[in-house]
């Protein structure tokens, strides 16, 4: 008699389970797209939407909004462990997409010119441009959609790879994901001319063909249920049948020490990296004075180098272990890094490239973490709750290192806006004179012709006659400027009026001189901000060390090999 014929899993498949892969990391690389496509973008809201750092930073903290106060990925973990990772994914993709819609629209010259919305928005809160209200309520949306999801694809991909290379299969996850941030830097400073809200608009493009490769993974996802559901257990891989979640494990993952560390880990050491991604172009272009390009270009290197590295240190924890270990590690890295950005000059590459290396030791060992300490009917939960969490500290730091700035720096931000029309005069004179500073990734231009030099010409005068003779708001604005910056702007519109006047292809070098005078000197001191985020990486590396003297004490194994080892709870 021929014994029975045991059909293989759908996960059995390498080539299945690591398309699976490929798909959820498709649509959270449009999310992170998203989140840091709009880093490039602070000082073009301050020129363009007359934004200061403290609106930026709670236009940044609108995404962490729903999960701090409304607790949405908790509840959308557990919706998730109760209902399915189907319907709850269907849900909050659609809610990023919704977001990115509303951000793109809330930039708009149709938005911001009286359209659909606009008179609803200014009917309160005064403080607030209607800009920054629709703005925020997109990035909430985005928000609410981005955390869950993200618990969501940890999920997916825990599902997929539990007993196989787990850490590896998350590591390559989170790599994928950082390309989408990594081009979202790159990319969205090249195509702010002549339209800056394009780079909004793309990010909503993304998010819709995010949305595709979802709806594409949730009918793989059937039939690897159906799948489940009806074959029989291979001999000697019997499991014994999961538990369902109840309310009460809820009470089991608060009351246990590793799972409370590696929470406080997780807030602290994201805290400390995530707002000041959202901030490091900005400080690059004021603490360096590099162009826009390049700080973005430099900015993204952290992403770049979390490309290679997390995949190597997710292959090493499911081979090797030391998970734990390198928790501690990367926390005093993280520390290092900030300290050498607040108190040094040197050369941002260095920072940058070790911060890559530290945002990917401990992702690459906290996720597979969790998955060790807790088991898949809790799995959904226990990542909502530290989305959650991380989310406290998600909202509150970009608003504070908003208000640091501003409280450390007065008078910057209007200075800068006032100077945004000097600025553009500056960008086209260095541009005729082949000077601009490329970004790292740029090819080299093309020498420009005579009549495109004569063009950019006449762009530079005007914007150095629109600066010498201001419309009423501009005058309105160059009122309220406080020394030493309202001295400068009037010696800078004398020289501006005089280039405006005398400017000519063949005197732009000498013209270029005077011009580089009318400078309103309005930088950015980001010192005591980064300090900030130094005292927090302290504090995660007293966690990382708790977690480890933890584990030792509860065998959960965070420093042993990951591959082939079940949940053990």
């Amino acid at each position: 008699m021929n014994p029975p014929i045991i059909q293989k899993s759908m996960a059995d498949s390498p080539l299945r389970r690591w398309g699976v892969v490929l798909l959820v990391s498709i649509t959270i690389a449009a999310c992170y797209y998203f989140y840091d496509a709009i880093s490039p973008l602070k000082g073009t809201f301050t020129s363009e939407l007359g934004w200061d750092s403290a609106d930026y930073g709670q236009f940044r903290s609108a995404y962490s909004w729903p999960n701090v106060f409304l607790l949405m990925a908790v509840i959308g973990g557990v919706i998730a462990d109760k209902m399915g990772i189907r319907i709850t994914g269907n849900f909050f993709v659609s809610s990023m997409v919704v977001g990115a819609f509303l951000t793109w629209y809330g930039a708009t010259d149709y938005f911001n010119g009286g359209g659909f919305g606009h008179a609803f928005m200014s009917s309160f809160l005064s403080g607030w441009s209607p800009s920054l209200k629709m703005m925020w309520l997109g990035f909430l949306f985005y928000g609410l959609g981005a955390e869950t999801s993200i618990v969501i694809f940890s999920k997916v991909i825990v599902k997929w790879f539990r007993g196989r290379e787990v850490a590896l299969a998350l590591a390559i996850n989170l790599a994928l994901a950082r390309v989408g941030s990594m081009m979202g830097l790159i990319v969205s400073p090249r195509i702010l001319k002549p339209d800056w809200t394009v780079s909004l608009w793309l990010c909503f493009v993304l998010m819709v063909i995010g949305l595709l490769a979802w709806v594409v993974y949730t009918f793989v996802d059937v039939r690897f249920e159906r799948q489940r559901s009806a074959a029989p257990a291979a001999d000697g891989d019997e499991q014994e049948a999961e538990e369902p979640f109840r309310f009460s494990d809820l009470g089991k993952l608060i009351t246990n020490p590793s799972f409370l560390f590696i929470v406080f880990l997780c807030v602290t050491f994201y805290s400390a990296v995530f707002p000041f991604m959202n901030y490091a172009p900005d400080l690059l272009v004021n603490k360096f004075g590099m162009s826009l390009t390049r700080a973005s270009d430099i900015a993204s290197i952290v992403y770049f180098g979390t490309i290679f590295f997390t995949p190597l240190f997710g292959w090493v924890i499911d081979f090797r272990g030391w998970g734990a270990s390198l928790m501690v590690v990367g926390s005093a890295m993280l520390v290092v890094v900030h300290l050498m950005l607040a108190l040094t000059n040197l050369n941002p590459l260095i920072p940058m490239f070790l911060l890559g290396m530290t945002f990917s030791l401990v992702p690459a060992a906290m996720w597979p973490a969790i998955a060790k300490i807790v088991g898949d009917n809790r799995l959904g939960t226990a990542y909502g709750i530290t989305f959650s969490v991380q989310n406290i500290g998600l909202y509150l730091f970009p608003i504070l290192i908003g208000l640091v700035l501003d409280g450390t720096n007065p008078g910057v931000a209007a200075a800068q806006v006032a100077g945004a029309q000097l600025g553009e005069a500056r960008t086209a004179v260095v541009e005729i004179l082949g000077e601009e500073e490329r970004g790292i990734f740029d090819l080299p231009k093309a020498a420009l012709t005579t009549e495109e030099k004569r063009e950019l010409l006449e762009a530079a005068r005007k914007a150095a006659r629109d600066f010498a003779e201001p419309d009423e708001a501009a005058r309105e604005l160059a009122i309220q400027l406080t020394e030493p910056y309202a001295s400068r702007y009037r010696e800078a519109q004398t020289i501006a009026a005089a280039f405006a006047a005398n400017a000519t292809l063949e005197n732009i070098d000498e013209q270029r001189k005077h011009l580089d005078r009318a400078d309103l000197g309005a930088v950015y001191n980001y010192t005591l901000a980064i300090l900030m985020l130094a005292i927090l990486g302290v504090a995660g590396m007293v966690f990382a060390v708790l977690l480890k003297q933890a584990d030792r004490r509860q065998g959960y194994g965070l420093d042993l090999p990951s591959k082939f080892e079940k949940s053990t709870e």
